[in-house]
């Protein structure tokens, strides 16, 4: 019974040989820092993995032979705790390698984030010697390059401008005057608004025509209400904008009562109004 339970779980030394790695084949810190390309790294990093995926195998086949309901004798099982330690230990060198390879590839291969916050999140994971000021302040902010003329200016990023395709018109690049639009899509909807036939009427009022289909559904949403509608005809969607609108112009009034209880209430604050312009 011993020897065939042996033979069915190999020694620690045979085991050692045929799974663990040589010391020499494992990379030391200062090799790591030594290296600075991109290609030892990631060399480094998969040579790694590799011990992992067989260490992580090799505690599987461990883990079942302890708790294996048929082992009967516990010489077997003394070993495969000795050889679980061993593992171990390889599992945190191994890890303790991966982990320093991760922080020089940080260090020497930026990431690349689209956002300087992000980079400055980023480093702040590496410990507190990168949470200083100096450590997170922006190089490119801060350093300015002498052009031919002497003058010293900072490396910024140049945002585009947009203009309108139309000529004379107040937002197109040729104006005196010339205001960029801050979008493509501001860009689309100015020209749409601007420049483009009316081709959606209100299906209500059959008076109110738009070029952009937005604008035609906001309409449409308070088109047909006369509580907060201005004899000149101009329609509201909120009672204080139809206030504000009847205070600015004289002679104006709401088209229809209010049908709530604050009618004479709203009526009297807009008589107010008018007596304090008199």
């Amino acid at each position: 019974m011993i020897s065939r339970a042996t033979s069915s779980f190999p020694s620690v030394h045979h085991q050692g040989l045929q799974m663990f790695p040589d010391p020499e084949g494992f990379v030391s810190p200062s090799e790591e820092s030594g290296s600075s390309g991109t290609t030892s790294h990631s060399s480094s990093l998969l040579f790694n993995l590799s011990i992992l995926k067989d260490k992580l195998s090799e505690v599987q086949t461990l883990v079942g032979v302890i708790l294996s309901p048929n082992q009967s004798l516990p010489e077997p099982t003394s070993m495969a705790i000795s050889s679980m330690n061993s593992i171990i230990q390889e599992i945190i060198v191994t890890a303790t390698s991966m982990m320093f390879t991760c922080q020089q590839m940080a260090l020497t291969t930026p990431p690349g984030f689209e956002r300087d916050a992000n980079l400055r999140m980023h480093m702040r994971a590496h410990g507190d010697e990168y949470k200083t000021n100096a450590a997170l302040s922006n190089p490119i902010k801060n350093k300015g390059n002498l052009l031919e003329g002497g003058r010293e200016c900072l490396m910024s990023t140049v945002k585009p401008k947009y203009s309108c395709p139309q000529e004379g018109c107040r937002w197109n690049q040729r104006h005196v005057k010339f205001q960029p639009l801050k979008s493509m899509i501001c860009a689309k909807n100015h020209y749409k608004r601007s420049h483009c036939p009316k081709m959606y009427v209100c299906k209500r009022c059959n008076q109110k025509q738009f070029s952009v289909l937005s604008d035609l559904r906001t309409h449409e949403k308070h088109c047909g209400d006369l509580k907060w509608q201005c004899t000149c005809g101009t329609s509201f969607s909120r009672k204080d904008k139809l206030m504000g609108h009847v205070a600015l112009f004289v002679g104006h009034q709401p088209a229809a009562a209010i049908n709530n209880s604050n009618a004479l209430s709203f009526s009297a604050k807009l008589e107010q109004q008018h007596t304090l312009q008199m």
